[in-house]
């Protein structure tokens, strides 16, 4: 048992030692390029989220049987929500447009 547990320590660390190369050499530009991809999936996620708003806050208005006042009230709150969205979509497209100006100038290791 001991040959097999010291075996697999020596190679938990050299994993671990390889891992920490692969980071460090890992080029920046790479890395700019992966952060502007994953706002652009965010920034699409909350176009579907805004979507999905509209299409409750119609439909909640034109055909809920709830009272007038109860209708307005969550309409109300859809649209707020819609809004907050909309303004969190312009500021994760600006982030993603930075990053992929940043990634641009980056000049790839040599």
């Amino acid at each position: 048992m001991l040959p097999v547990s010291l075996t697999v320590s020596i190679l938990a660390v050299l994993v671990a030692a390889v891992t920490l190369l692969v980071i460090v050499r890992t080029p920046k530009k790479l890395l700019l390029q992966s952060q502007a991809t994953d706002q652009w999936a965010f920034y699409q996620a909350k176009i579907y989220v805004c979507t999905k708003c509209k299409a409750w806050s119609t439909c909640w208005c034109t055909i809920s049987p709830v009272g007038q006042r109860k209708k307005r009230d969550t309409a109300g709150e859809y649209k707020k929500k819609l809004e907050r969205y909309e303004s969190d979509k312009d500021n994760i497209s600006e982030k993603a447009k930075d990053l992929e100006k940043e990634r641009d100038v980056v000049r790839p290791p040599r």
